[in-house]
């Protein structure tokens, strides 16, 4: 339900990372390259879109959008590619913020992504880090973030997993950058190294700001991976930070070592689309993609870029719904047609009582589909879902019903053509 990122918002079961909206660019990174897909317009019969000819009042309108499956992706061309594809995956064995703190729910952006390679850990470190980084050989990695929703509160948290080549790599990387991290810089002043009692193998820094908050850095080498957690908190309730971080690696320790690593010799050669889920999307605006778009994933990493972390895990697990695929819309696949049904109507419900929508028109002609409309100070949140056998997709716009509508149908025939 509502994916947090610009133009897509729901995606709050499987994502990313969904309520509150589009407002904020949640995901960021690297715009990424569609790399193993066949020639769509070859393999279609031209672009596979619909001229806009203007539609019959009450007649489907899909505008320009294409209106059948995008071709087979296969598998990725290059290894650079294949390491945001293993980041994707590695989404799913994650800590959740909110399985940390349940108040964890609010937006941070920048801060949710997929991060390619050392240098692409610029966005959430400073200083010589994404170099140091990029000096091991860190293979990819992921990150997730939230706030409390209370400002007055002012408690947040980044929590990431980094991988590297092997355990000693990621223990230079771990020692070198937790103590690049206490050095000054330009926009913050150095840093405590301070030792957490219950955490002995935790390299933490530790800051004290003039705006009465207090943070900590953590880095914990944990086989080939870095663990990583920043957390912030009042002055008066700094101990949070520590709590919040050994929780953190509580739960990640053994989370991380049940992911299926891909071999780094074999990253070209991941597949791109998981039961072929992806090609149902509407595709991503070239200007739009990152590293973490163009991807499928399961209800854990569907749930870093949804609003509502707890309530998309519960309502995938209601519905039997596993997969979601992200693009320039989501779909989400239920094992069967009455799951996707259910999880339609699990969204609507949501999408009214708890993100603040109303009810609005739908798109001509399209049956099984259901709008919906909220203003904020960012405009008007044009949101639809639509469902068609075991499949839902999901569309968001900002201050653009047609946009959305004609998306909305062109889903709708999408789906309809699905084997």
């Amino acid at each position: 339900m509502t994916v947090l990122r610009e133009g897509n918002m729901r995606a709050k079961t499987f994502a990313p990372l969904a309520a509150t909206v589009a407002a904020i660019v949640l995901v960021t990174g690297c715009s990424s390259t569609r790399e193993g897909q066949a020639n769509a317009e070859s393999e279609s019969g031209g672009s596979a879109t619909v001229a806009a000819q203007g539609a019959a009042p009450g007649e489907m309108d899909p505008g320009t959008y294409r209106t059948t499956p995008q071709a087979g992706f296969g598998t990725v061309t290059s290894v650079n590619s294949g390491r945001y594809v293993e980041g994707q995956r590695m989404a799913e064995f994650v800590v959740l913020p909110t399985e940390l703190d349940p108040l964890l729910t609010g937006a941070v952006g920048m801060s949710t992504y997929v991060i390619k390679s050392g240098t692409a850990l610029s966005v959430l470190l400073t200083g010589k880090s994404p170099d140091i980084a990029e000096r091991e050989g860190m293979l990819t990695g992921f990150s997730t973030s939230r706030s409390y929703e209370d400002k007055k509160a002012d408690k947040s948290i980044v929590h990431a997993v980094f991988r590297f080549p092997d355990a000693e790599s990621a223990q230079r990387a771990a020692v070198d950058m937790s103590a690049d991290d206490a050095l000054p810089s330009e926009y913050l002043p150095g840093g405590v190294p301070t030792s957490i009692d219950i955490l002995p193998d935790t390299l933490t820094t530790t800051r004290e700001s003039s705006d009465g908050t207090f943070s900590s850095n953590s880095f914990t080498p944990h086989g080939q991976y870095i663990i990583y957690t920043w957390a912030s908190a009042p002055i008066a309730e700094k101990d949070w930070t520590a709590q919040i971080t050994a929780k953190a690696l509580e739960q990640q320790g053994p989370m991380i070592d049940k992911f299926p690593a891909t071999a780094a010799d074999k990253f070209a050669e991941l597949p791109m689309d998981i039961d072929n889920v992806l090609v149902l999307t509407i595709p991503e605006d070239d200007g739009n993609r990152t590293t973490s778009s163009d991807a499928v994933y399961g209800p854990r990493g569907s749930a870093h870029f949804s609003t509502n972390p707890t309530l998309t895990l519960d309502f995938m697990d209601k519905s039997d719904t596993t997969l979601m695929a992200r693009s320039g819309s989501n779909v989400y696949r239920s094992e069967s047609d009455d799951g996707a049904a259910t999880l339609f109507d699990l969204f609507k419900g949501d999408i009214v009582d708890s993100e603040g929508f109303t009810p609005s028109a739908n798109p001509p002609g399209v049956p099984n589909a259901a709008c919906f409309t909220k203003d904020s100070p960012q405009g008007t949140y044009n949101y639809c879902i639509v469902h068609q056998g075991r499949y839902l997709g999901e569309i968001s716009a900002l201050d653009d019903e047609t946009k959305v509508h004609q998306m909305t149908t062109a889903q709708y025939k999408i789906l309809e053509s699905a084997k």
